[in-house]
């Protein structure tokens, strides 16, 4: 900061601030016994100021000097504006770290915490005869006559019933991986969408074919293990003949959905931020296929399938969305 000059009278060292203001060149006024010292913050503006100044002492009533307070004010104005704008644009990165983790991801803790209290409530078994897990199931007769009378909540429930310890431990684990990866980016309300849309289509597609095994498949299981007792789908057989076989559940198919959205969005979508370790990848497709031919039995390989198919398909929907933004 450097004094350019000294001026007798209060307004007329105001006045001459709000000029130098109004051009951009920051500056302070003191009061001194001989008048008023115009101060320059900037050294580099030092130069500028001086010249304003001399031509100021020769003509302080030129129009040019008579709207100084009034270019000062638009000024301030506009740089207010600016700086409210960025405000708005600026993200606390520290602030959104520190926050606690259920916080930043609530859905994703809300479902391990449900689906925990539920795996309590029905001891981790499907039983059809207990009266609150047969509210979940898919469909109690192997029709779609529950859901069509309006208990739609059926769609997406049965990802919340499990068979067994690690049946569940695996899956809230994954959960709790991709869960957070997307809930993060992607904010609760997108996560929670893409959860139940996963669930509903996967599962329909367990209870629409439940037995429907591709040939190629069923050629692989008996070259590869010929001597296999399992079933492809063993089920509860539900008497009558039914349509489909509602004795199927798991989060896996949703699991497998979150997984296939972040696997092609690491892969295809640079500036979305997903990353997932190769070793992840490599794991959920080992999974994957020793489900598929049958060395881990029991398993409803449809939500799988579908699960990670329309993961997929939401990845590369907002990637195809995002790619013709820019062209128009």
């Amino acid at each position: 900061m450097r004094q350019i000059g000294t001026l007798l009278r209060v307004e007329d060292a105001e006045h001459f601030a709000d000029h130098l203001r109004a051009d951009g060149i920051g500056c302070r006024v003191d009061q001194v016994q001989e008048g008023y010292q115009i101060w320059v913050h900037d050294d580099d503006q030092v130069a500028a100021a001086k010249m304003e100044l001399a031509q100021f002492h020769r003509d302080p009533s030129h129009e040019r000097f008579r709207s100084a307070p009034d270019r000062a004010r638009s000024r301030l104005l506009q740089e207010q504006q600016r700086l409210q704008a960025q405000k708005s644009l600026t993200v606390n990165v520290s602030e959104k770290w520190n926050r606690p983790r259920s916080q930043v991801a609530p859905i994703t803790y809300g479902l391990i915490a449900l689906t925990t209290l539920f795996a309590y409530l029905t001891r981790l078994e499907l039983n059809f005869q207990d009266p609150f897990a047969s509210r979940l199931f898919f469909s109690t007769n192997g029709t779609f006559a529950p859901i069509l009378q309006g208990e739609y909540w059926r769609l997406v429930t049965p990802m919340f019933l499990h068979q067994g310890l690690m049946h569940f431990a695996f899956n809230m684990l994954c959960l709790y991986q991709f869960g957070l990866e997307i809930e993060e980016r992607r904010g609760s309300f997108r996560f929670l969408s893409m959860v139940l849309v996963i669930a509903a289509l996967s599962n329909t597609a367990q209870f629409w074919f439940p037995n429907a095994i591709p040939f190629w498949l069923k050629n692989a299981e008996q070259f590869w293990f010929p001597h296999a007792t399992h079933f492809w789908f063993p089920g509860q057989k539900i008497p009558g003949g039914l349509l489909g076989n509602p004795y199927f559940g798991g989060m896996s198919g949703v699991v497998y959905g979150l997984f296939g959205y972040v696997w092609v969005k690491a892969r295809l979508d640079s500036e979305s931020g997903f990353e997932i370790p190769h070793q992840s990848v490599f794991q959920m497709f080992v999974v994957y296929l020793l489900c598929v031919v049958g060395v881990i039995p029991h398993v409803a390989n449809w939500c799988h399938s579908i699960g990670l198919l329309t993961g997929i398909a939401i990845a590369f929907i907002g990637i195809f969305i995002q790619y013709l933004r820019p062209r128009k």
